[in-house]
């Protein structure tokens, strides 16, 4: 059985980031798209892909208006931000569901906690600790530009649960 292909046409933003692991979370393959491609880029990969679902920004819209008649596969473009009734909204779609995700049912973290990360947010790992932790858990998160010594830590985390 094919899995699903869920195309992002997203500027670098949270939603962004809640597109690509949401559709990790479903089991779905996301495709992040260069946003710097013109309609006729957008058509093959949309058809060669075989993507039914696409989450683009309102900005990019019009290159997938351009070649909306010539799409095989696509069957829901989800727009974030300035949705017309045409599309389903991104922001109406993700408020009904709920914000528990990883850090909250799997590490049990909650608002008491705070994480660190040392991992630059362009290395996979870096990106997963920064992000997917500190979703729907209300825990702090704090990337750490420089090395930290041992003293300022334990100064941060004095009394309190810390992820190193």
């Amino acid at each position: 059985m094919k899995e699903e292909e869920i195309m992002l046409l997203l500027l670098d933003s949270p939603e962004f980031v809640a597109s690509f692991f949401g559709a990790i979370k479903i089991g779905a393959v996301p495709i992040p798209t260069n946003t710097m491609l013109k309609a006729n880029d957008f058509l093959y990969f949309l058809n060669d892909s075989g993507a039914k679902t696409l989450i683009v920004h309102y900005i990019l819209l019009p290159e997938i208006e351009k070649i909306k008649d010539d799409l095989r596969y696509l069957k829901n473009i989800i727009v974030v931000e300035n949705a017309d009734s045409n599309y389903l909204s991104f922001n109406e779609l993700i408020t009904r569901e709920s914000s528990d995700l990883y850090a909250r049912n799997t590490l049990g973290l909650n608002e008491k906690d705070i994480s660190f990360s040392a991992a630059k947010l362009f290395f996979a790992y870096g990106l997963v600790t920064a992000s997917t932790f500190r979703s729907g858990s209300g825990h702090q998160q704090s990337c750490i530009r420089k090395n930290l010594i041992q003293r300022r830590i334990a100064e941060i985390c004095s009394g309190k649960s810390c992820a190193l």
